[in-house]
């Protein structure tokens, strides 16, 4: 690999298209770079007999380098053919994210579809087994063209996106302009696609004119724990939150230590919540 200082313009963004964007995590990367520079160098790749430099990693950096007008980059270059340069964005060394398993799937499709690769050789290339390639490739054909790209420029959630895989291709964007039109939670998009995959063909049509009724969260009964209330009411509302933030972010993210605290964290608090059940299961007793 070579390292070499190039400008914006000289390097190609192509293969942007297989990265999910993180609104979050590109505001981390511009604070990043606004006070620390460029801190490690990004990965381009030159086809055979072309001339031209292909981005393969490092697209959070490019962008942040080229918001704040910094004159020039330090790129790591190499010379491959296409499709090992794209095999090389599934290798190089990144971080942990729930969009992992989509961003491959990107990949994966554009092998199989735009470079004519067969599934085994795909594996090959990239140091994988058969089945792997095969449910990335699945996820995709599954997906209609306009939620593929709405993840991909992050407006719409993965987890959301599990949940349309389950309506035919022709029902998924009519189903998603509903859920984007009324800014649909997690969870309100699983009851309202819930309801349509139930739902008999003629009664889907008024479900997404009016998915009111279906979407609206059912009122919740009120919390009388005497002295106890709030802390009751805000260990729900927390308890909650997490799972529903579990759901929509999945856990990729986490690295095995982060887990292995999280579960003892909840470990802990199970701990602490049946040792409160037991004391009240002791006092309703003598009061008996």
């Amino acid at each position: 690999m070579e390292l070499v200082e190039l400008t914006h313009a000289q390097l190609k963004t192509d293969f942007e298209r297989f990265r999910v964007i993180d609104p979050h995590s590109e505001a981390r990367m511009n604070q990043s770079i606004k006070a620390h520079g460029q801190l490690s160098p990004l990965l381009a790749g030159r086809f055979e007999q072309d001339q031209t430099w292909v981005l393969v990693d490092g697209f959070k950096r490019f962008r942040a380098t080229q918001a704040l007008k910094v004159p020039r980059l330090s790129v790591g270059c190499v010379q491959r053919s296409m499709s090992a340069l794209k095999a090389m964005m599934l290798t190089v060394s990144r971080e942990e994210s729930p969009c992992k398993e989509f961003e491959e799937s990107l990949v994966i499709q554009s092998l199989h579809r735009h470079d004519g690769l067969q599934q085994q050789e795909i594996a090959m290339l990239c140091n994988r087994h058969k089945s792997w390639v095969c449910r990335r490739i699945a996820l995709m054909e599954r997906l209609s063209e306009e939620v593929v790209e709405q993840v991909r420029l992050g407006l719409l959630g993965l987890s959301v996106a599990r949940e349309l895989v389950r309506l035919p291709r022709g029902n998924q964007d009519e189903v998603f302009e509903v859920i984007r039109d009324h800014r649909l939670t997690y969870q309100q998009s699983r009851r309202l696609i819930d309801a349509f995959v139930d739902k008999p063909q003629w009664q889907r049509e008024a479900l997404l004119q009016d998915p009111g009724p279906v979407i609206d969260d059912p009122p919740r009964p009120r919390i009388d724990c005497g002295v106890f209330t709030a802390t009751a009411v805000r260990l729900r509302q927390e308890s909650e939150h997490l799972r529903a933030q579990m759901g929509e972010r999945g856990i990729g993210s986490l690295t095995h230590e982060q887990r292995i605290s999280l579960s003892n964290t909840l470990d802990r608090v199970t701990t602490q919540c049946d040792a409160c059940r037991k004391q009240l299961a002791d006092q309703t007793v003598v009061a008996q």
